[in-house]
């Protein structure tokens, strides 16, 4: 059976695979080490980031290798919001919102995705997007 997966919001992409994600072990070494989760009180005193400019995303190799393993064996399907604060390397530092599902752990994977991800680090008004809040949102599908 061939299987897909999207990962969407201000991330749009698809592949398709027949093989199974890797394990959580591995994705940690192939996508880690993250950086730290900002606290509560550094995401509420940070500007927002409405206009990003994305410079990299995930592959879509990248994007089957993070999917969740256990919900790709049960065709499980979830959303993430990430709460990040945009760092001088223009990588993200975040924390994940609870998706509800913790047999899946889709928070893990979408952490570990975001560390694929790479903003500009002017915005498309030209202002600094460095210590800025962007919030991305990231849905895991199968079809």
């Amino acid at each position: 059976m061939s299987r897909a997966f999207l990962l969407a919001g201000a991330l749009t992409l698809s592949a398709c695979a027949v093989t199974p994600p890797m394990t959580p072990e591995e994705q940690v070494v192939a996508f880690g080490p993250l950086l730290p989760a900002p606290s509560e009180a550094v995401l509420e005193a940070a500007k927002i980031l409405n206009y990003p400019r994305l410079l990299q995303r995930p592959t879509l190799g990248e994007m089957h290798a993070g999917y969740p393993r256990a919900a790709w064996v049960d065709e499980a399907q979830g959303r993430v919001v990430l709460d990040c604060i945009v760092q001088p390397s223009g990588r993200l530092a975040c924390r994940a919102e609870d998706d509800g599902q913790p047999k899946y752990d889709f928070e893990t994977s979408a952490l570990l995705l975001s560390s694929r991800v790479r903003v500009g680090l002017v915005d498309e008004n030209g202002e600094s997007a460095i210590g800025r809040r962007l919030r991305l949102p990231m849905a895991f599908r199968l079809y």
